[in-house]
């Protein structure tokens, strides 16, 4: 049997580095500590920071006239995530989504007409912009492949239904087969 011998060696920073580590430590602990104790103090002076109860009373006649299981796409020259998350919160249990497969699937139209239309190459085209394409693409997958699916509830539901209009139909073929009348 061989045996290896390995040789460790250590590290040694110097006073300047730790201390400037050190430092680095004591102000991020120092600003997070602010921010929190300010954040308080703002809860304190506004209760409702992000105005959820306004936009549950903006959209509350949107809300009756929706259905609960309903899928709304929602599309905004806002950028702040702050005004859809209210939207979605105050829309509960009506999903509110980001952008509408529709608007996906234009895009996605859009793309493979570009390299349709393209006078280059078509391997040339797509061997240099496929990796691109697949991180602006996987992101929307992701989001539309789960709502093509049904969820365990619609299933259970869908079964229960099924089951009740088969067990009609049925009878009403056989009622409808007695009243037909036979000839010899």
């Amino acid at each position: 049997m061989r045996t290896v011998r390995v040789e460790t060696t250590t590290v040694r920073y110097s006073a300047r580095a730790l201390l400037g580590l050190g430092t680095v430590a004591l102000l991020s602990l120092c600003g997070t500590y602010t921010f929190y104790s300010q954040q308080t103090e703002r809860n304190i002076v506004q209760k409702d920071a992000f105005q959820i109860g306004a936009e549950e009373q903006h959209f509350a006649a949107l809300k009756k006239d929706l259905a609960p299981d309903a899928v709304v796409g929602y599309i905004s020259d806002l950028n702040e995530a702050g005004i859809q998350l209210a939207a979605q919160y105050a829309l509960i249990p009506i999903l509110l989504v980001d952008r509408p497969p529709g608007a996906l699937l234009a895009m996605y139209a859009g793309y493979f007409c570009t390299y349709v239309v393209t006078p280059l190459d078509l391997t040339w085209h797509l061997n240099t912009s496929l990796d691109r394409l697949y991180a602006q693409l996987w992101p929307s997958l992701l989001l539309l492949v789960p709502m093509m699916f049904r969820s365990a509830e619609e299933l259970a539901t869908t079964t229960v239904t099924d089951q009740r209009d088969k067990v009609t139909h049925k009878a009403v073929a056989k009622k409808a087969k007695r009243m037909v009348p036979r000839s010899c």
